[in-house]
């Protein structure tokens, strides 16, 4: 878990690095960039679905994330990139841009199996829109 959490962060964020030197290919980029979320969204949502409930908690050692954390873990990653990206976070996250601790504390809500995945579609949702939102002209800038 905690290496696919690496991995979808990450890939995002070199995805998103590499966009700023070739923004004279916008819409190739930012094709490209969608596909990769939906195919992270798809596998992503495959496993969260596929884990049982009470699964949710288990953790494989002391001091890793549970399933469920992770889970938690990438949807506030999914909206902090977000609003890094010009579209900020819903405010009933309590994500706030440039705020990491924001993020912080939006793990550490206590959610059910179903809460989480629900927060988890919609943050693949917001993401993936303010990704394809994205105009050409700020693939150059930071």
């Amino acid at each position: 878990m905690r290496s696919l959490t690496r991995f979808t962060f990450l890939g995002l964020a070199l995805a998103l690095s590499l966009a700023a030197p070739l923004a004279g290919q916008q819409p190739t980029v930012v094709a490209d960039l969608v596909n990769d979320i939906n195919d992270v969204e798809s596998k992503l949502m495959q496993l969260a679905r596929a884990i049982p409930a009470d699964k949710y908690d288990w953790r494989p050692g002391a001091g890793v994330r549970s399933v469920g954390e992770v889970f938690k873990h990438v949807a506030a990653d999914n909206w902090l990139l977000a609003s890094a990206a010009g579209s900020p976070a819903p405010s009933t996250t309590g994500i706030r841009h440039e705020d990491y601790n924001t993020a912080g504390a939006y793990e550490k809500r206590q959610l059910s199996r179903d809460a989480i995945i629900t927060e988890l579609e919609q943050s693949l949702a917001h993401f993936k829109a303010a990704v394809s939102g994205t105009p050409s002209s700020k693939l150059g800038g930071k």
